[in-house]
Formats: structure tokens, sequence, C-alpha cells
């Protein structure tokens, strides 16, 4: 079976969003939009449209409307497409195998046939667990996030189900070192033509994910999906120090949470699409120092926490 079949065949769990989202989020062009004190009425709105025409391109097959049974046809489709074997060690070479004797191999997860060749994807976001180095997670531009819990040898998607397979990049899946249970993934449609949904957070390793702010569960409220849906999350850090307290740089700028990313404050002269984010770990944990990097203006520091 060709992937582009395949994919054609994935296409109904995005048409039933399709169909919710135009249900609960009409968008009409033609009517005023009252301001709103944030002034994100344009973001919005951009926002809905992009999420319209992504749903729209995937709703039917050879332009009829999708069988009502065809996802579980793809995926007993998939179960059955044979997987491509990677080698750990691939001959390469010589003058190529090496820098300084440092040599790397792949790890997967395995490449799928894709007509006449094999690929894997774009891989934006890596986190591994700081007490156990067998369990990786990876987040792809189009393909969701993705876990190893063998040192990678093998994968598992965690996001087939999600709104958004687009992951941030380079560090927006995060591990909460104090829990490691508790993961983040930012979402992204920087790269590849994807729903940017905002802040998805699991506390059970990533069996199970809310999107932060969405309202579902009802206790999930926040500003986190008001400020970040549409938006390229690109970093998300959780204090070692504190749970509670995370920092993120997205496309909307630098941005501190302190219960855990329900809600977000923007820290002074915090705006800009801020691509990078490290926090310096040896800081005094009442005042963090962090280091970020943002397009068009260079390199910014915070000495309390990203508060300005």
């Amino acid at each position: 079976m060709s992937m582009q079949r395949f994919f054609h065949l994935l296409r109904l769990q995005f048409l039933c969003a399709f169909l919710l989202a135009n249900i609960a989020l009409p968008v009409s062009s033609s009517s005023p939009q009252a301001a709103s004190p944030s002034g994100a009425t344009n973001t919005t709105l951009h926002s809905h449209e992009r999420e319209k025409a992504f749903y729209e391109a995937r709703a039917s097959v050879n332009a009829k409307p999708v069988p009502a049974d065809i996802y579980d046809r793809a995926m007993d489709q998939w179960r059955k497409i044979p997987r491509s074997s990677v080698a750990r060690a691939p001959s390469i070479p010589a003058p190529l195998t090496s820098l300084h004797g440092v040599v790397w191999t792949p790890m997967g997860p395995n490449p799928v046939n894709e007509g006449s060749s094999q690929a894997n994807g774009r891989v934006s976001s890596i986190a591994v667990n700081p007490n156990n180095s067998n369990v990786i997670y990876q987040g792809s531009s189009g393909g969701g996030v993705w876990k190893s819990i063998d040192g990678g040898l093998t994968w598992r998607p965690l996001f087939d189900q999600q709104p958004s397979l687009g992951t941030g990049e380079p560090s927006a899946v995060a591990i909460d070192p104090s829990n490691t249970n508790t993961i983040y993934a930012g979402t992204s449609g920087r790269f590849v033509l994807n729903i940017s949904k905002g802040i998805l957070k699991s506390t059970d390793g990533g069996g199970s994910w809310i999107v932060l702010g969405s309202g579902f569960p009802s206790d999930n409220t926040g500003n986190a999906q008001a400020l970040f849906s549409g938006q390229n999350v690109n970093v998300i850090i959780v204090d070692p120090a504190n749970s509670n307290i995370l920092y993120l740089g997205a496309s909307n700028g630098l941005f501190r949470s302190t219960d855990g990313g329900r809600n977000w404050a923007q820290g002074t002269n915090g705006g800009g699409d801020a691509r990078s984010l490290v926090l310096d770990k040896t800081s005094p944990s009442a005042n963090r120092r962090l280091y970020a990097g943002v397009s068009f203006s260079g390199i910014r520091q915070s000495a309390n926490g990203g508060q300005s």
C-alpha cells in the first residue's frame, strides 16, 4: 500500500475535528468582530481559517467524502505494513564516519516506505528522562510526539488522537524533573502545514493528554490556550526546583507560569519571536537567570526568573 493511500485513509479523524470546529467556532469573514482586550481577534480568526483549510484538505478521498469506517480500516492496514529495519551501525565511507572518533547511529522511529524511498520525517524536539536514560520523548514537525522506553530501539506514537501533530523546535517537549510522568508538549505549524493548539500536558507519561486552558475537563482553566493556540511554541522549561514554575519561548514572546502551565504572564520586554531559551540551573531559585534568543533582536537575559 502506498504512503499516499495510507495518509488518505487517516483523514477521518481530521474530518471529525473539522466538523466540531465548524459547529463550535463558526467564522464569518463578513461579520464585524468585537475587539478583545488582548487584541487577539485577528490572530484568532487567522488561526480558525488555517484550521478550516487544514481539515478541509483532509476531509475527502478523490474529492469524495471519506467513508465512516475509514479510520478503522486505515489502522488495520497500518498494522499490516512491513516495518523497515534500521541498521544500528550503517556502512558509511570512512572520511564521513566520524569527527574525532564520534560516531552517530540512527535510533528511529523506523522509516516508512514512501514510493521508491524511505522517510523518517523531521525531528524537532528531544527530551530524555533525567532519572532513566532509556525513556526518551521526541516531537516531530508533522508527526506528533513519540516515546521510547528502551533507549531508542523501539518507538510508540503518543499523539495520533490529539488535535495537533506539529511540535515546536528546538525544545518544545519538556519533562518535569521532579515528576517525570508529567510531560509538556508545545505545538507549532512553523515548518509543516499543521494546526497549533497551544500546550498539551500529560501526567501519566504520555498515556493521555489535555490541551491546557481548553476547558476540558471542566477544571482545566487558564489563559494557556488563548495565548498560544495558533502560535508556534518553541521552548518549554520546567524549573527543577519548583514543578509549578515553567518558562516558555514562542512566536509571540517570552512567558512564565507559576501554576503548572495553566496561566502565563509575559515578562517585561518579552515580546518577539523567541526561538531559543535556556535556564541557568546554577542560579538561585529565587532569582533564576535565563537567556533567550529572539529573532531580529539578539540575546536577552533575565535575572529574575523571566519576569523581565
